[in-house]
């Protein structure tokens, strides 16, 4: 705690400023991956599991990267002026643009 009669203790409080425009957030849930089947004594099985959970998150990362580019709104700007003019959230990408090939986990 905090002792104000201490003159060797310095207390700055924390600064922070505001990152400026809301940024429009991504995110995508990708393929369930069932381990079941999986003996964790088994090291090749392991590792081909663990290829599996990485391409999988590798290509939710590239779609998720490849429908911001898509997405019309991306710009904080122009976003925030077409949700106060039209009343309402401004569309996104095409929800086609996600989940655009299928990995084999079996």
């Amino acid at each position: 705690r905090f002792n104000q009669n201490n003159t060797d203790e310095l207390f700055q409080p924390p600064f922070a400023l505001p990152k400026g425009l809301p940024a429009r957030h991504y995110f995508v849930f990708g393929e369930a991956i069932s381990t079941d089947h999986i003996d964790p004594k088994d090291k090749d099985g392991c590792a081909k599991l663990y290829k599996a959970v990485q391409d999988e998150m590798n290509r939710g990362f590239d779609d998720v990267l490849h429908a911001r580019k898509e997405d019309p709104f991306a710009d904080t700007a122009r976003r925030i002026a077409y949700e106060q003019l039209a009343g309402r959230a401004a569309p996104t990408f095409p929800v086609e643009l996600l989940n655009r090939k299928k990995v084999n986990t079996t």
